[in-house]
């Protein structure tokens, strides 16, 4: 390892060494947690997190939303809110980034070349404390 450059530091600067290394063993971050007016708070109890004391309150928000992967930079929101991988040395780094350096590996070589190394699904945990209406995205529009 690089002395005074953590796992994130060294993949970021394109070391191939640490990218063959970490394919294999990355894990993501759990609590990619989004606020929404709509939202509620037992998304905080469900991913091991606790609400600030009134915070629906204090900020209006609620948690209404967790991004589970989000790794397409060409998406609004899923750029706002990128997942964020831990590494072994407890370093991070964010999932987009991630799959600029090992993608190909991460996806395969077909996937990769077909999505340009983006993750072009947005799957997400939803906490409604608000009735919604009903959304569908025609084919194009994520």
């Amino acid at each position: 390892m690089n002395r005074g450059k953590n796992l994130a530091d060294q993949l970021r600067a394109g070391n191939d060494d640490v990218a063959a290394r970490l394919a294999g063993i990355i894990k993501l971050k759990r609590n990619n947690l989004v606020e929404r007016p709509w939202g509620g708070l037992r998304m905080l109890e469900y991913k091991g997190e606790s609400p600030l004391v009134d915070q629906k309150k204090i900020t209006g928000m609620g948690v209404g939303e967790a991004f589970e992967v989000a790794s397409c930079p060409s998406d609004e929101e899923s750029d706002a809110f990128p997942s964020t991988a831990s590494l072994p040395d407890g370093s991070e780094i964010s999932l987009p980034v991630l799959m600029s350096k090992l993608g190909e590996k991460i996806l395969g070589p077909s996937l990769f070349r077909e999505f340009c190394g983006e993750i072009p699904l947005l799957p997400k945990t939803l906490d409604i404390e608000e009735l919604l209406s009903v959304q569908a995205h025609p084919p194009g529009n994520t």
